[in-house]
Formats: structure tokens, C-alpha cells, sequence
């Protein structure tokens, strides 16, 4: 079995396949097999090549019967390919002779699926070669992320992959279509997230008059091509279940491919397909942010979810519509209340096309209402407002600019309390005497002295759909576990040393009820046993156990006041502590 298999689709390229094929044949590493796929190019290619195949057994043709694409010639090799590892060569660039003993050398000290490797580019026009590489990139392991891996070019002749890695999943460029790279490349990296990148330039791109790359610059390109390699890979990130995560992907490759096609016509009539486009994929009111023309500030999302909070709603929105950090999305979720909330709301959106309106059929709760923003949301950034509380006008700015200064996965920032229309500075938690503006490592010694809410922080959207930090539906304590989980996954976080949030306190809140309604309080329990079963199962625990210890405290002292003669709270108190084994730490409940 060959180590390599050198994958050569041949078209129309006799002026330069030789130079093509005796790159190949002269590399410094000779265990490979050259796989040239005939694609009825109707010229001499093919003919070049068998001359070459008669003095080199290394050389295989595979033959179509009809012109089938670049996509479909790469396939028919791949499916014959025998080699541990794959290299797609375009039939009119060539290699440095080095090639594969470089990429081999990576493969085997590195221990990863795929390398990258750079290019030079070679203008076919003027004869002469950019001595600087194509990409400015440096050695190194790279992590493909949702928010990342549509910043890197897709091009599959400056990539190598086990064969293994590709064939574990069946993986295929897709017939017919003018950006097949980026379909498999999507696919692959989606399922493989690790590579390691090459800074040596390995190959030769030939920039030349006919090219595909060359037809994009000019605008000759089909817009469906775009549309239908996009809804490809929504309906495989479905099918994976991590769409989710993806949904920001699809705004930066729906741009990109745009601005990849420098002289495509933008008219009219375009930007009437690509919003019938987005219709049908589900997203008729986001076709500004998949506008290439739209700004470069990262698009913030902030949710808002809203339940009978008629005489709130107004100041609610009126803050978030007015904040100075102008490109945000503001995803309001309507739980079924019964008062005119959603008439409201639904004014403020005739309004503002920056607000969405996710509607639940029934109520659900506040958890599965947090849940429906962050699933719609595809901002790269995420905040939260209470919808009976309101924000100050640089709340989103001030906390923008340190997620992407800091590249935190979490920014925090203090709050006040508004309660009888009186505003006063929140002194409820250590930390607002304990910390100054800054960055905070929350370790075992400092977690449990801020405060467990989600809605005084910024998040980056992508970490929050992690499986070991989303959103859980568990009850009205949801904060707690969540906090939990966003500060053991990612513990450095800054703290922003100024009041940016405005908490509102009455009587009919529901965390006013938490402590009060019998009914409620066994959600308490579900939460700090979840949060228990967390910790020990990523073994953790005895990290975090001082903060696990002072929750409880926390937690049933307030329990204890609510419930000083109830003995059925106690008997709660005390099967939950046995539950856990943890009878000994209180014996003052």
C-alpha cells in the first residue's frame, strides 16, 4: 500500500499538466500512486499523462465517460484511492519537490488527521512567481471553532488528510457545484477540529485566465451554487445536531463567498434571491447581518425574555433599542402572559428590525424561555436582560470591548437595585467590596463571593453551547448550576467596575417567590444536587468543594428563615444532606 495518493482531476490542461505531473514524479519521497482522473476535457491532457504512465507504474488513470466536474473527478479517485494519507493536486499547479517528505514528516511527529500547508502564488499572465507566500501563517496546531473555521481559506490543494478521516464518515466534494471545497472542508473540520498548519510553501498556484478562481473575481459565478452549498451544510449540522453552534458559521460563509466574488453583481435582483434565500432557510429578519455590506463590529445578541411584565417592558426595551454599541440583534421571547407584554413588544419591532419575536404556543417557564433566545441567537457575543429590569446606555459597549480586548469566554460587571422607584448601589455580595475593576482567576478561594446571576455578564455565544456549560431546564435556580458550570469550564474572567445593570426589586418577581412558594423550593433541591453530580462526575469536587459548601449554606440558611417551623422543609433539608453525604458540614440545620 502507497503512503500517498496524489489526487490529479485532468481538464483542459495540456499547456500544463506536464509541469504538473513531473513535480509529482520527482519528489524527494517516492512511495505515493498519482491518480489522474480523465474528465473528458476533449484535448491532449489525458494523452500527456499516458505517456507518462508508460515509464512510471505509479501513475493510475481513471477514465469518465462523460465530463462530470472538478468535484466528481476528485471523487472517483478517492473512492479507488489506496494510500494512508491524501493530496489533492490541481492539474495546473505543481509541487516543490520536497511536498511530501515535508507533510509526511508532519503526519508522523504530529499525530493529527490533516496538515495545512502554504503556497506561492504564480500569475500565468506575466510568468513570474509572488515570492511571498500566499497566507501569513505560522507552525502550529489550530482548533477549528464554529466562531473560527470560516477565517481560513478552504481550498482543498493546500490541505493533506488521512484517508482514514475521510472515509470514517464517507465524506465526498459534492457534484456539480462551483464551491465544492468549501462544502467538504466545512464537513471535515466540523468532525476533525484539530490540524496542524505548515508554514512552508509546498505548492505552486497557478493564477491563470479560465481558472475557477479566476471566473469568481470576475463575477461569474451562479448565486444558487452559494445558496445550495449553505443549505447542504445546515441540513449536516442538523443532522449532527450541533447547528446551534453553526448558525453564526453560516453568516460569515454566506459573506465570504460574496466578497470572494470581488465583481459579482450585488443588484437588485440579487439581493431579492439571497432574502428569498434566507427565508427558506428560516431567517427572513437577519438579512442585514448576512449583508456583506454590513458593519464590522461583532453582532451582540441580547435576550430578553418576557412573561406579565406590562408595566416594565417599555423602560426594558427602551435601553436595550438606545445603547451607543449599535449592532446587536434583540431576541424577545414570549412565554404566553396574559396581559399586553407582547402587545408592546411587538410595537417596538414594527420599529426596529433589530428585534425578534420568538413565540412559545404555550407557556413554558423562564428557563425554556432563556433556552428559545440563545438556540435563535446568532450573534458572536450574548448578553441577557430581565425584562423587568433595563440597562445603561454603554452596557453593551463597555462589555463588547472587553470580551474581544480580553478574549474571555465570560466579562462580568456590577449592578444597582431599583426598588420603590429608589436606586442604590448593590452591597449584597463580597465582591463588590472585595474586587476592583480587573481580571479575576475564580478559583475555590474567591467563586462563591460573587453573585450566581446570569444576567450581569457577557458571554461569547460559542462557549455557552458547549455541552458542559448550556443552559439547563432546572426550575427557577437555573443561575446557580449555571454559574457553576460557566466558571469551572473557564475560570479567568474581568470584572468591569461600574454599574451597567439595573435590578429591579418587587414583590411579584419571581425570585421574590423562590424562597416563599412551598412548591417551588424542591427545585432547590434538583439544582444543587445537579450541581453536586456535576462536580463529581467531571472530578472536580474537591476543587470546588469550599464553593459547593458555602452555596448550600447559602441556600438553606435562607430556607430556614422562610420555613423556621415547617417540618416538612426540614425533613427536605435533611434526606437532601444524606442524599449527598453531607449531614456532617451542617449539623446547625
Amino acid at each position: 500500500m502507497p503512503k500517498f495518493s496524489v489526487i490529479v482531476p485532468v481538464y483542459k490542461v495540456e499547456k500544463y499538466i506536464a509541469e504538473c505531473i513531473e513535480s509529482v514524479l520527482n519528489q524527494t519521497y517516492a512511495d505515493f500512486e498519482l491518480l489522474a482522473v480523465d474528465d473528458c476535457g476533449g484535448d491532449n491532457s489525458i494523452k500527456i499523462v499516458e505517456e507518462y504512465a508508460k515509464t512510471d507504474k505509479r501513475i493510475k488513470i481513471l477514465t469518465h465517460k462523460k465530463n462530470k466536474g472538478l468535484a466528481a473527478a476528485r471523487n472517483t479517485a478517492l473512492d479507488a484511492a489506496q494510500g494512508e494519507y491524501i493530496v489533492c493536486l490541481d492539474s495546473d499547479d505543481w509541487m516543490e519537490n520536497n511536498c511530501l517528505q515535508v507533510i509526511l514528516s508532519r503526519f508522523l511527529s504530529k499525530k493529527t488527521t490533516s496538515i495545512w500547508f502554504n503556497a506561492y502564488k504564480f500569475y500565468d499572465d506575466t510568468k513570474t512567481r509572488d515570492p511571498k507566500p500566499f497566507y501569513d501563517q505560522q507552525e502550529g496546531y489550530r482548533e477549528l471553532t464554529p466562531d473560527t473555521i470560516a477565517a481560513y481559506a478552504d481550498f482543498t490543494w493546500i490541505k493533506a488528510y488521512t484517508r482514514e478521516s475521510i472515509q470514517k464518515y464517507n465524506l465526498h466534494w459534492p457534484d456539480g457545484l462551483t464551491f465544492e471545497d468549501g462544502e467538504f472542508y466545512f464537513k471535515y473540520f466540523t468532525l476533525n477540529p484539530k490540524t496542524y498548519v505548515i508554514s512552508d510553501c509546498l505548492i505552486n498556484y497557478r493564477y491563470r485566465e479560465g481558472s475557477i478562481v479566476r471566473e469568481a473575481d470576475k463575477g461569474n459565478v451562479k448565486m444558487e451554487h452559494i445558496y445550495t452549498v449553505v443549505r447542504h451544510l445546515k441540513e449536516f449540522w442538523e443532522e449532527y445536531d450541533v447547528y446551534d453552534r453553526y448558525k453564526v458559521t453560516i453568516l460569515k460563509l454566506f459573506q465570504n463567498r460574496v466578497r470572494m466574488c470581488k465583481n459579482l453583481n450585488y443588484s437588485d435582483e440579487n439581493k431579492k434571491l439571497s432574502y428569498e434565500f434566507l427565508k427558506d432557510l428560516g431567517y427572513p429578519n437577519d438579512f442585514e447581518n448576512f449583508n456583506p455590506e454590513r458593519n464590522k463590529e461583532p453582532l451582540v445578541s441580547v435576550v430578553v425574555p418576557f412573561y406579565n411584565v406590562e408595566p416594565y417592558i417599555t423602560q426594558c426595551l427602551t435601553s436595550i433599542v438606545n445603547q451607543t454599541y449599535k449592532n446587536i440583534e434583540i431576541i424577545c421571547v414570549d412565554d404566553c402572559g396574559q396581559d399586553n407584554s407582547a402587545k408592546i413588544v411587538k410595537e417596538f419591532a414594527k420599529k426596529d428590525k433589530r428585534i425578534k419575536i420568538v413565540e412559545h404556543r404555550k407557556n413554558k417557564g423562564y428557563c425554556n424561555a432563556v433556552s428559545s433566545g440563545i438556540k435563535k441567537a446568532i450573534g458572536e457575543f450574548i448578553m441577557f436582560v430581565e425584562s423587568d429590569d433595563f440597562i445603561e446606555p454603554d452596557c453593551v459597549k463597555c462589555v463588547t470591548e472587553k470580551l474581544i480586548e480580553t478574549n474571555f469566554n465570560v466579562v462580568m460587571f456590577k449592578t444597582d437595585l431599583l426598588m420603590n422607584n429608589k436606586r442604590s448601589e448593590y452591597i449584597w455580595e463580597p465582591y463588590y467590596k472585595d474586587h476592583c475593576e480587573g481580571k479575576i482567576t475564580m478559583d475555590d478561594s474567591c467563586l462563591s463571593n460573587f453573585p450566581y446571576y446570569y444576567w450581569n455578564k457577557g458571554y461569547k455565544r460559542e462557549f455557552l453551547l458547549k455541552e458542559e456549560v448550556k443552559w439547563r431546564n432546572n426550575g427557577i435556580f437555573e443561575d446557580q448550576e449555571f454559574f457553576f458550570r460557566v466558571f469551572t469550564n473557564s475560570p479567568y474572567t474581568y470584572l468591569i467596575d461600574k454599574s451597567l445593570y439595573i435590578y429591579r426589586i418587587r414583590s411579584q418577581s419571581l425570585m421574590n417567590q423562590c424562597y416563599t412558594d412551598f412548591k417551588k423550593v424542591d427545585d432547590l433541591f434538583l439544582v444543587m444536587k445537579k450541581i453536586f453530580d456535576y462536580l463529581k462526575k467531571n472530578k472536580i469536587f474537591d476543587k470546588y468543594k469550599n464553593s459547593y459548601t458555602k452555596l448550600i449554606h447559602k441556600n438553606l440558611s435562607t430556607l430556614k428563615k422562610s420555613f423556621e417551623n415547617n417540618k416538612e422543609i426540614c425533613r427536605k433539608v435533611v434526606d437532601f444532606l444524606d442524599n449527598i453525604n453531607f449531614n456532617n458540614n451542617f449539623e446547625e440545620i
